[in-house]
C-alpha cells in the first residue's frame, strides 16, 4: 500500500475522533509540505474550535482595535472586516526593523496580573513554609499548587465574592481564601467542598502546649537540654499565642 493509500485507509477507516484535532493537523501539515512547527499547529488547532475563534474576535475588535484606530496606527473597514496599517511607503528594510521592534516588545512583557500572580505565590510559600498545607510533603519533594479554600464554582454563585475564616466577604482570588497543597491533596478535594487545610494559630498553640509537656517528659534527668528546648519552644509558643488573641479579636 502506498502513502496515499494508507494515509486514505486511516482517514477514512481506521481514525477515531473525540474532537477534531487529528485531520486538523495532518491536513495542516499535507498543506505545508509535510512538516509544521508546534506553534503553528497549536495556532490551527485553535482557529479550528469556534468558540476559541470567537472569543479572540471579541477581544481584537475592543481593546487592540479600538486603541490602535484612536493613536492613528490602524484603520478597520466594518463592510470587509479588515484592518488596515496607516503608514504607508515603508522600505523592506524599515518593515523587518519594526518587526523586530515588535518581536522585543513581545518578548519582554509581563502582565500585571502575572507580575501579581508571582508575588502571591511568593507569599503563601513563604507562609507553607514550602509545604503542602495539609500533609506536609515539601516543595522538593512533590509539586505544589495554589488552591481556592473556596472554589471558584461556588463563588461564581455568589459574584466572585467568599467569606474568610473570621467571616469577613473577599474575593475569590484574594491570599485568604488561597492555601498551599500538594497535587495528590489538591486532586483529592471536592471540587464544590470548602476545605481549608491552614492550620489555624489556636491548633498551632495547643501543639505546642502537647510538645512543651512531651519536652518535660523526655528530658527529665537533662534540666541543661530542657531548659533550652523549652526556651525555644516558648518564644514559637508565644509569637502563635499572640496571634491567635489577634484573631480573635479582630
Amino acid at each position: 500500500m502506498n502513502a496515499y493509500h494508507e494515509l486514505e485507509d486511516f482517514l477514512v477507516n481506521k481514525m477515531t475522533m473525540t474532537a477534531n484535532y487529528q485531520p486538523v493537523i495532518i491536513r495542516e501539515l499535507l498543506s505545508s509540505g509535510g512538516k509544521a512547527s508546534v506553534d503553528s499547529l497549536a495556532v490551527v488547532l485553535m482557529s479550528s474550535q469556534p468558540e476559541i475563534l470567537k472569543s479572540w474576535k471579541s477581544v481584537l475588535l475592543n481593546w487592540p482595535r479600538k486603541t490602535l484606530a484612536a493613536r492613528g496606527i490602524v484603520a478597520y473597514d466594518k463592510k470587509t472586516k479588515e484592518f488596515e496599517l496607516l503608514s504607508d511607503h515603508l522600505s523592506s528594510s524599515e518593515r523587518y526593523e519594526l518587526i523586530d521592534l515588535c518581536d522585543k516588545r513581545i518578548s519582554t512583557f509581563t502582565a500585571p496580573a502575572e507580575v501579581e500572580a508571582r508575588g502571591v505565590r511568593a507569599r503563601l510559600m513563604e507562609r507553607a513554609n514550602g509545604r503542602c498545607e495539609a500533609c506536609g510533603i515539601l516543595a522538593r519533594d512533590c509539586p505544589l499548587d495554589v488552591d481556592h479554600i473556596v472554589p471558584r464554582a461556588i463563588a461564581k454563585l455568589n459574584a466572585n465574592k467568599v467569606r474568610d475564616r473570621n467571616g469577613n466577604i473577599i474575593p475569590v482570588d484574594h491570599f485568604e481564601n488561597l492555601q498551599v497543597l500538594c497535587q495528590r491533596c489538591n486532586r483529592s478535594k471536592n471540587q464544590y467542598g470548602k476545605h481549608d487545610f491552614r492550620p489555624s494559630p489556636e491548633s498551632l498553640v495547643k501543639a505546642i502546649e502537647s510538645i512543651l509537656r512531651r519536652v518535660e517528659v523526655l528530658y527529665a534527668d537533662s534540666p541543661i537540654q530542657k531548659a533550652e528546648t523549652i526556651s525555644m519552644l516558648k518564644l514559637v509558643f508565644e509569637e502563635h499565642s499572640s496571634r491567635a488573641t489577634e484573631s480573635k479579636e479582630f
